[in-house]
Parts: C-alpha cells; structure tokens; sequence
C-alpha cells in the first residue's frame, strides 16, 4: 500500500498510554491549527478527547492486526503488487537457536551487514523496510492472508462489487466544516466504492454493529463527497475464520454520517479552543458529553 490504512478505533490495537511528551507535542499543533483528519479519528473524538489523543499517537505505529489488515488488501485489490512489496518468511519459532538463525540470514540479506545482538523480530521488520520499502511478513501471517483474501474473492457478493472496481488505493481530500480529511479508498468504479475491512466477526450481524460502532457511514460520507457524490458505498468484510458478508450504504445513511460530523467537528473545535486556555481537555472522559450548567462534574444520572 502506498499509505498505511486505517485502523479502527481501540478495537484492533488496544488503549496504549500515550507518552506525556508526545502528547504535549500533539496539543501544541492542535492549538495552531496545523493537523488534518481521517475519519477515524474523528470516530475516535466522538469517544472522547482522551480516546482522539491516543488515537491520533498509535495511527502512524504499525500493529500485527494492521499488516494483517494490510497484506489481505493487498492480495484481493492488487494480487499483482504482493511479491513486489512483501518478502514471505519462513514458518520459524523465532525464539528457538534455528528461528534466530533463519531471521540473522534475513537481516543480513536485506541489510548487507551481520545482524546486532539482541534485535528482534520487529526490530528487523523496521530495518528491511527502511532500507528496501520491503515488508517483511511471516508465513504464518503470510498464509492467513492468502486464506481471507481467497475467501472474499470466491465469496459471490464481493466479487459483485470487486468485479466493477476499475482503480484501487485512492488518496483523497475532503474538506468539511473548515477540517481537511484525508483518506484512501481501497476501490472505486462507476457509481461505486469499495472499502475492505477485516474484522474480529464477520458475520452479517455482528459486522452490521460494528459498521455502525465504527461510524463507518462517515467515512463513507466522505469518500462519496470526493468523488462528487452519487456513489453507492460498500463495507466488505472479512474475519480470521474465512467469512465474508457486504454491507451496502442508503443515502439515508450518508445524510446521517453529514448531520452527525458536523455536529462531531464543532465540538472538536470547541475542545482545541477550550485547550488553550486549559490543556486537560484533551484528559476528558465521558465527562465531556455530560458536563453542562446544570451539572458540572459530567455525571451521568440515571
């Protein structure tokens, strides 16, 4: 991929901490305006201000769950690139004398030098991706991937929609409310987008509530804005055991995810005002949705 995708919100990576001088560096660029959005992120605000920092910390980090999500996208949308941007590795117990043998030799292969003492795995990753933009994946990972993108190109819905995609991995800008948003669209044709997304369950019911969880229609608001509008929007999802369902977006759903944005963005620019004057905005809770007037400590009262 030419850009990492979207991770959803906590569900993929976890809550991490995030590093208290990371996240005053973050708040100073909020505070002078020099940020744009993805629609996660903004998915991650309407959570509350502590989740859209930790979430804006973690986006550019990658995961095991996000190279999963990466290498599946990959293989269904461009089969041709997988060779071309991935070296397979073998199926080795890296803690083993044999693994750490296997993964010195793929060091030294992609780096040219005998491999420091005590690198890891992940340290290895990073270096062969630096300095060859291979991504280094293990067969084991290597092997699920094949298996879900097998399973969404033979699942007789998603080929429905693949079969009309005619450009893939689309960067795009859309400016709302006064916010750039970027994006990518993993496909997109006539009249229609396509975003492949891996999910924990994708049966049709459990992976319709995360659509809504994930305020997906607002992504897909977004991407059919920047294509001029018109398009009939779709979530194709896959999970580790192979199943496939796809949801197709109404305008309906789209006119909500604009009503509901907006209302997201201006208390978004509410919170990065109040945090000039007061930086612990961005510690807020749930109190943030509750705190008013009439009740100033955030309680919810049931």
């Amino acid at each position: 991929m030419s850009e990492q995708a979207e991770y959803s919100v906590f569900e993929d990576i976890g809550y991490v901490e995030p590093k208290s001088e990371e996240k005053a560096a973050l708040i100073v660029k909020l505070q002078a305006g020099d940020y744009t959005l993805s629609f996660s992120s903004l998915s991650a605000f309407a959570i509350s201000p502590r989740a859209f920092i930790a979430y804006k910390l973690q986006e550019r980090k990658t995961t095991a769950a996000m190279q999963m999500g990466e290498a599946v996208h990959c293989l269904v949308l461009e089969p041709e690139e997988f060779d071309k941007r991935y070296h397979v590795a073998p199926e080795v117990d890296g803690s083993t004398k044999e693994g750490k043998a296997v993964w010195a030799e793929i060091y030294a292969d992609f780096i040219g030098d005998e491999m420091p003492k005590g690198f890891r795995i992940d340290q290895i990753k990073a270096a062969a991706l630096a300095a060859t933009g291979t991504i280094v994946i293990d067969g084991k990972s290597a092997s699920q991937a094949r298996a879900r993108a097998r399973s969404v190109v033979n699942n007789r819905a998603a080929r429905h929609v693949l079969d009309q995609i005619t450009q893939t991995e689309t960067k795009v800008d859309f400016h709302f409310e006064g916010i750039e948003f970027k994006g990518m669209i993993d496909g997109h044709g006539k009249g229609i987008i396509a975003d492949l997304k891996n999910m924990p369950d994708a049966s049709y019911q459990k992976a319709t509530g995360s659509i809504w969880a994930r305020r997906l229609h607002w992504q897909a608001f977004g991407y059919d804005a920047a294509l001029s509008g018109g398009n009939t929007c779709h979530i194709i999802a896959i999970d580790g055991n192979g199943e496939v369902s796809v949801h197709a977006f109404s305008q309906r759903n789209l006119d909500a995810a604009e009503r509901q944005m907006r209302r997201y963005v201006t208390e978004f620019k509410r919170a990065v005002v109040e945090s000039v004057f007061d930086a612990s905005v961005w510690n807020a809770s749930q109190e943030f949705w509750l705190e008013s007037d009439m009740n100033r400590h955030g309680i919810n009262y049931l």
